[in-house]
């Protein structure tokens, strides 16, 4: 036990803690008492384990319970971790403590019992606490197990019933997972990051029962003066420094048993040669295999390079949709990675056959009294034609047939050119909607003595799963008759589900908060209908950036925050003209449908554009051209759409600018030759109807590339998740305008002013109403 009368001070660093713990290998020390001091302790950059109550190890009855006791004294503790303690971890009596980012980890009970105290917890990881009769205020921390409320208690923006998430506490590491509930929460904890998995080294005590120590600070021990012979701590050797120069796939699109080939080459212009270094692949989609660690030769320094080639294969289990391969270089000495390259590409489905026996027939070959039916002593052929009614192609095709009844002699195999030949026949392919036709001979001869004939057909192919064993029987002196058909199958010609260069980017190395906690609904809103439309892809025009991202995320807040049932929603992505307008007359028919008890909202993403002659406005379908109004969708009849039948409501959000400028923050124009963009009108609205609009006037609808979205619908989607759903439109309207034309300026910029347009009908009630019913 350490008995201290003054003040104890005991600061490690980052790199360098303090350890109070036993001395050997197993067993516990008793506890730290800080006794009736008039002074304030402080420990820092501290580890305390294997600590216990021991009793009769205290004079003159001074309480002493676990690893730290404080009497009638202040204690400072910051950044330290408590593990392993046998009896409450800390013990304030009659004193003041202060406890700010530390980490208690799998100590035996009450990792602080308050007695006649003043507490304050802040940004600390813990699992108990308890009160005895002090005062205690805990706030921004992880406490796994929640006090129970009482008067003594101040909890503020804690998290309860949480695993912090440590890599590996139980092997020492104390490191934060990137997944750790602590990460996002208020006032950050700071990652202390230490990994106590080498065990430390130990100075041997003096092993006395009791040492009490009087205004002597505890030191941490003092550093070794550096040898002018070394390098003072500085890193000798040269650094690599790397880049990815190039990533190329063989294929642009990888089929199912495919194999592609991807190579990465990198680059080092740094001042040492680069040994060691690795790739780390990985992807969520099923069926594709790959190596995940890659080693590279050793990349010469001042600009040698070195090209790796890994085989990507695609397995039976690839589904058709786009592979993603993450890709991370790791050079492990000097600990550098990078990341954020990824490469995308289509992939397709196995193909799969399915042979079946299309058709059946026994016919006589050769018969002394030709009847059309078999007869004893009769030659017969056996013919079947195998089909493959699957949309891929079956390879390594095997047929065989038997027979084991007596009498029944087995000839052999007619091939193509009607030669008999002893062996079963064999196809290197039969591709989807074509057969072969097969034929057995045999002779049955007096000693059949059944009344039918019976042979069991198999066919195996190359995956051993899409072939077929039958039974088919055959009646003697009956007349023979043809059964099955040859089947007639849709063919699948396309060869590959997209065409087009690899597509490599960088991954934004953080999710947008948006997309992350999206408030969970509490009800229903069975009566609230959605079209959702995202067009990002376009084929004549510039893409638009994060299109997709916005109408994927707001679809989710329409299901998990407004509470909408998913067949509610009409979604699309990359919408041609079409299928817009399909969109539209689904909406329509349901508003005719509720007869005025339906709340509608209309959400779109993508391009806008403006009639050069008439200043009207549309939205632009991915098949369309700014260039030519025919191929868009007007605005009005858009409003009109959603407007012709009673309705509780129509909300309408618009992610556009109708100026003819584009989403990119340089306001490129959409259509060719255009260069100056054009003030649109502003439509006249009747009915129920709420228009949010993303700019005014002949501003552009700019992206928030640091969220991932655009800015309006970033903004719309933040107020979403801070009202949990419940924020009236008018409270909707004022936070997107306010903060889209603020933020605009700072990161485009450039202005862009939201607007809130509608009918003349709602002017006195818009406000008030909510999209959550």
């Amino acid at each position: 036990m350490l008995r201290v009368k003054g003040k104890l001070i005991a600061k490690g660093t980052a790199n360098d803690f303090i350890f109070f713990t036993r001395d050997g290998s197993d067993g516990t020390w008793s506890s730290i008492v800080i006794d009736n001091s008039n002074q304030t302790s402080e420990l820092e950059f501290c580890k305390m384990s294997h600590a216990y109550h021991v009793d009769g190890d205290v004079p003159n009855s001074l309480a002493s319970y676990g690893g730290l006791s404080v009497h009638y004294s202040t204690c400072n503790i910051t950044n330290c971790i408590f593990t392993e303690n046998k009896f409450w971890t800390l013990f304030p009596a009659n004193a003041t403590l202060n406890v700010t980012n530390c980490t208690f980890y799998d100590n035996y009970s009450y990792e602080i019992y308050n007695h006649v105290s003043d507490v304050v917890v802040k940004n600390t990881i813990m699992n108990t606490y308890s009160n005895s009769s002090g005062n205690t205020t805990i706030k921004y921390s992880l406490v796994k197990t929640k006090p129970t409320s009482s008067s003594n208690y101040t909890l503020s923006n804690n998290i309860y019933e949480k695993e912090p998430g440590f890599i590996d506490a139980s092997g020492g590491n104390f490191k934060l997972s990137s997944s750790s509930p602590c990460k996002t929460k208020g006032e950050n904890y700071v990652d202390l990051g230490v990994n106590f998995s080498a065990s430390p080294s130990y100075t041997q005590s003096n092993n006395q029962d009791v040492a009490e120590v009087k205004d002597k600070p505890v030191q941490q021990q003092q550093q070794k003066q550096p040898d002018n012979n070394q390098n003072d701590g500085f890193v000798s050797d040269l650094l690599p420094i790397l880049s990815i120069q190039e990533i190329t796939l063989s294929k642009n699109f990888l089929n199912a048993e495919e194999t592609a080939q991807l190579t990465i080459t990198l680059k080092n212009i740094g001042a040492g040669d680069a040994s060691g270094v690795y790739v780390n692949l990985s992807s969520d989609m099923a069926g594709l295999s790959f190596k995940q660690k890659n080693n590279f030769p050793t990349i010469a320094k001042g600009g040698g390079s070195q090209t790796i080639n890994i085989d990507i294969k695609g397995g039976l289990e690839l589904t058709t949709g786009e592979a993603v391969l993450k890709i991370e270089v790791v050079e492990p000495k000097f600990k550098v990675k990078i990341q954020g390259k990824q490469v995308k590409f289509p992939t397709r489905e196995f193909q799969k056959p399915e042979l079946i026996i299309a058709k059946f027939a026994v016919v006589e070959n050769l018969s002394a009294n030709p009847n059309n039916q078999i007869d004893i002593n009769e030659q017969i052929d056996v013919k079947f034609a195998v089909q493959n009614v699957g949309q891929g192609n079956a390879d390594n095709v095997s047929i065989a047939i038997a027979n084991n009844q007596t009498g029944v002699l087995p000839l052999g195999v007619v091939d193509n050119a009607g030669n008999l030949v002893r062996k079963n026949p064999s196809f290197t392919s039969i591709p989807s909607g074509k057969y072969e036709t097969i034929t057995y001979m045999y002779f049955v001869n007096s000693e059949f003595t059944g009344t039918q004939l019976t042979f069991n057909i198999t066919a195996t192919e190359r995956i051993g799963k899409y072939g077929f064993s039958v039974d088919k029987s055959v009646e003697i002196n009956k007349v023979l008759q043809e059964e099955g058909f040859i089947r007639t199958v849709a063919s699948n010609n396309n060869d590959a589900p997209v065409k087009g260069k690899i597509v490599i980017e960088d991954i934004p190395d953080f999710v947008s908060d948006v997309d992350q906690n999206i408030p969970a609904a509490t009800g229903t809103n069975d009566k609230t209908f959605a079209v959702v439309i995202g067009n990002e892809v376009y084929a004549k025009e510039i893409q638009v950036k994060f299109a997709l991202n916005d109408a994927r995320i707001f679809k989710q807040y329409l299901t998990k925050t407004l509470g909408l049932p998913a067949n509610n929603i009409h979604y699309a992505e990359n919408a041609t003209f079409g299928q817009i307008l399909d969109a539209l007359k689904w909406i329509n028919d349901v508003a005719k449908a509720y007869k005025g008890q339906a709340s509608i909202i209309f959400y779109y993403a993508g391009h806008g554009m403006p009639d050069e002659q008439t200043k009207s406005a549309f939205i632009l379908p991915v098949d369309g051209s700014s260039q030519n109004t025919v191929t868009a969708v007007k605005l009005a009849d858009v409003y009109a759409k959603l407007t012709e039948f009673p309705t509780a409501s129509v909300t309408v959000f618009l992610d556009a600018c109708f100026s003819g400028a584009s989403r990119e923050t340089n306001e490129q124009m959409l259509a060719q030759g255009r260069g100056v963009k054009i003030n649109p009108k502003t439509e006249n609205l009747s009915g129920n109807i709420v228009v949010f609009s993303a700019a005014s006037g002949d501003e552009t609808a700019f992206p928030y590339t640091e969220k991932q979205h655009g800015m309006f619908t970033y903004f719309l989607l933040k107020k979403l998740q801070e009202s949990k759903g419940a924020a009236t439109l008018g409270d909707l309207g004022s936070y997107i305008i306010n903060n889209v034309s603020q933020q605009s300026i700072v990161v485009n910029k450039k202005s862009q002013t939201p607007q809130v347009n509608k009918s003349p009908e709602v002017e006195n009630v818009w406000s008030t109403k909510k999209l959550k019913q």
